[in-house]
């Protein structure tokens, strides 16, 4: 708890630092909004060693409850304090203030459940979890590009207009993306304990389970998207935002694509397979660069969106099905092998 305080704090002094450079980036006419932001990071920071802790203790149901706390918190505070007359930054401000609050009520919750730290517990070898820091840490970058960085992009270059119309996709695109994460929340620490166990004979059922299901969430909300878009538009934003219709269904796509990936980059991290991750952290660049370099319209960067995550997750299955671990070392280790015994 301790160590995710200090990153927190580390994390919101970089990012504050930083702010008048991402404002000027975005277009805003102050940093104001971005220092919030990065306060609201620095926040989640810290909250993730709570969620961490529940999620690798399997306690599936403590974790949704704070999730859903988080959500309402956020949301009631943002109300009160927009209705207060702060407007925008009233909004941002809720967004820390919502994930503060759950932090203070899941550390009590865990203190009571897990008691104070033990002596066996101050021996912990700390060393064994760190070099596990950096894939976790690119495996977070991996999860951020498509959900949040390609609005940021669209947002540099492209009218206010047309980056709105972007930034409603991508927040109904997210509807999709929560009950699939839920299952790769839940995947992630069984198949990291049946990988300690040596139990392999259970680890791709559960691969095949959590795959099937968050394909069939995945294509039964592309397939609303794809049907229903004005609908939708018009019911969470009002009629003025149906023109966007057509970026929507392209959209749902994309996150369609994100979320099979994501299953098969928490299958690789949970068993410690961490070429994958690399491999997934470059795609993700390149999404960017492609991005960036190939924005005529919202709905070419939809289309470059789910071509990036559909080829990683092609290349992530074949690696389950065939068992082949990307690691560039181990890879060369086999190939060497491989064409000594031919």
């Amino acid at each position: 708890m301790l160590r995710s305080t200090a990153l927190g704090v580390v994390g919101t002094v970089l990012l504050v630092a930083a702010s008048p450079a991402v404002a000027g980036f975005l277009g805003l006419d102050s940093a104001a909004p971005v220092t919030v932001v990065a306060v609201a990071i620095g926040v989640e920071l810290v909250l993730t060693a709570n969620q961490g802790t529940m999620q690798g203790l399997q306690r599936f149901g403590a974790l949704g409850a704070f999730k859903v706390a988080q959500a309402a918190v956020k949301l009631a505070l943002g109300v009160a304090l927009v209705l207060a007359g702060l407007r925008l930054y009233g909004a941002f401000a809720a967004v820390a203030l919502g994930s503060a609050v759950v932090l203070l009520a899941s550390t009590g919750y865990l203190l009571r459940s897990l008691g104070r730290p033990s002596a066996a517990a101050s021996r912990f070898r700390y060393r064994r979890a760190y070099r596990y820091v950096v894939p976790a840490a690119i495996a977070g970058f991996c999860l951020t590009v498509p959900a949040n960085a390609d609005v940021v992009v669209v947002k540099h270059f492209f009218p206010a207009v047309d980056a709105g119309h972007y930034a409603a996709a991508s927040v109904l695109g997210k509807v999709l993306l929560f009950l699939p994460m839920g299952i790769s929340t839940a995947l992630f620490p069984k198949v990291t304990a049946d990988h300690a166990a040596a139990r392999s004979d259970r680890l791709h059922a559960l691969f095949d389970r959590a795959l099937a299901y968050a394909a069939l969430v995945a294509a039964a909300g592309a397939a609303g998207f794809w049907l229903l878009a004005e609908d939708l538009l018009a019911l969470a934003y009002g009629p003025e935002y149906v023109a966007a219709a057509p970026l929507v269904r392209w959209y749902g796509l994309a996150i369609a694509a994100v979320v099979l990936a994501v299953v098969v980059l928490n299958f690789e991290l949970a068993r410690d397979r961490t070429g994958y991750v690399y491999l997934f952290a470059l795609g993700s660049v390149a999404e960017l660069a492609l991005i960036w370099a190939h924005h005529a319209t919202l709905i070419r960067v939809a289309q470059i969106v789910l071509v990036a995550n559909a080829v990683l997750f092609a290349v992530g299955f074949a690696a389950v099905k065939l068992d082949l671990d990307l690691d560039p070392t181990r890879l060369t280790t086999a190939l060497s092998t491989f064409i000594n015994d031919r």
